[in-house]
C-alpha cells in the first residue's frame, strides 16, 4: 500500500469519528448534513527525493460558501479527499504555477519561497514550479475551513480550531515521514503542535515562516529587511514576476525583501542545530 492509499485510509478512519468533525466547519452544498471532508496532502511523484513537507495555513472555502464554484471537487466524495492532486491534474495544464486548491501555492508566493529555501539548503532546485511540486508534499495544516459567508477566518493563531486538525497532521507525519517541514510560524508557535511534531519526528528540521501574502510583504518584510538585488535571486525572479493575488506592482518589488527574511530564518535555524566537531 503506497503513501497516498495509506493517507486516504487513515483520514477516512479519523473522519469517521464524530470528535474529529468540528461543527463550525464548512458543509457540502449538495448535503448540508455533511461536512466537506479534509483533504490528504498532495504527494509529489518524486517526493522520496526530498522528503520535504510544505504546509500552508488553513483552507479558505469562502468562494464555495457563496457559490457553486468547484462543486465538482468538494461535493464529490472521491475528489474531495484528494482535492489537491485532483485540482493539479485538472487545472494546471497551461499555468506557470500549479493549481492545487491552495491560494499561496496557486499564486506562486509560497512555492517561490519554498524553492528558494530548498536551494539554499542544497536539497533540490527546479526551474519549473510544476517540477518542484512533484518533488515535495504540500497541503494545508488547518484541515477545515470555518463556515461563514462574511469573510475568511484564518485560525493559525487559535488552537481551539487548530486542535481538530492534529489527528490528521499525525497521519501526515507518520506516513510521509518528512525530513524537512516548512510551515506557518504562527501555527508552529503552539505548544501542542510542536509537541506532536517532536513526538512523531524528533529529528525533523522545521522551518517556520510567516505567511507570504501582500499584507506581510508590504507591512512586515519590506519594513524590516533589505531588498535583494535582482542579480542575487536571478533563479527565482522569473517566478516572482508571475506572482498574482495582489503581489504585483510595488508589492512585487517589495517581495525582494522576502528573500532576505528567509536568509535570516535559515541562519537562525542553522545556529539552532548541533555543531559538528
Amino acid at each position: 500500500m503506497n503513501e497516498i492509499n495509506q493517507l486516504l485510509l487513515e483520514y477516512s478512519e479519523t473522519f469517521s469519528q464524530l470528535e474529529n468533525r468540528p461543527e463550525w466547519a464548512v458543509r457540502k452544498k449538495s448535503d448540508s448534513n455533511q461536512l466537506v471532508p479534509p483533504s490528504i496532502p498532495f504527494v509529489g511523484k518524486n517526493y522520496d527525493q526530498t522528503k520535504v513537507l510544505l504546509y500552508a495555513s488553513a483552507e479558505n472555502l469562502m468562494y464555495y460558501t457563496r457559490s457553486n464554484e468547484h462543486s465538482d471537487i468538494l461535493d464529490d466524495p472521491m475528489n474531495a479527499v484528494n482535492r489537491h492532486r485532483y485540482s493539479f491534474e485538472k487545472y494546471s495544464k497551461d499555468d506557470f504555477f500549479p493549481y492545487v486548491h491552495i491560494a499561496p501555492i496557486n499564486d506562486g508566493s509560497l512555492l517561490t519561497v519554498t524553492s528558494y529555501i530548498l536551494k539554499k539548503m542544497d536539497i533540490i532546485f527546479h526551474s519549473k514550479p510544476i517540477d518542484l511540486a512533484e518533488s515535495i508534499s504540500l497541503g494545508n495544516f488547518g484541515k477545515f475551513s470555518i463556515g461563514t459567508n462574511e469573510r475568511n477566518i484564518d485560525y493559525a493563531s487559535n488552537i481551539k480550531y487548530l486542535k481538530y486538525s492534529l489527528p490528521y497532521i499525525e497521519a501526515d507525519l507518520s506516513i510521509l515521514k518528512p525530513q524537512v517541514i516548512i510551515m506557518p510560524a504562527k501555527i508552529y508557535e503552539k505548544k501542542a503542535v510542536r509537541s506532536l511534531i517532536n513526538e512523531i519526528l524528533p529529528s525533523v528540521t522545521v522551518i517556520p515562516i510567516y505567511q507570504i501574502n501582500a499584507r506581510n510583504i508590504n507591512m512586515l518584510f519590506s519594513r524590516q529587511y533589505e531588498k535583494k538585488e535582482i542579480s542575487e535571486i536571478s533563479d527565482f525572479y522569473e517566478w516572482q514576476k508571475r506572482l498574482s493575488n495582489g503581489i504585483t506592482g510595488k508589492t512585487n518589488d517589495n517581495f525582494l525583501s522576502v528573500y532576505t527574511y528567509i536568509d535570516k530564518i535559515l541562519e537562525d535555524k542553522t545556529n539552532e542545530l548541533p555543531q559538528k566537531i
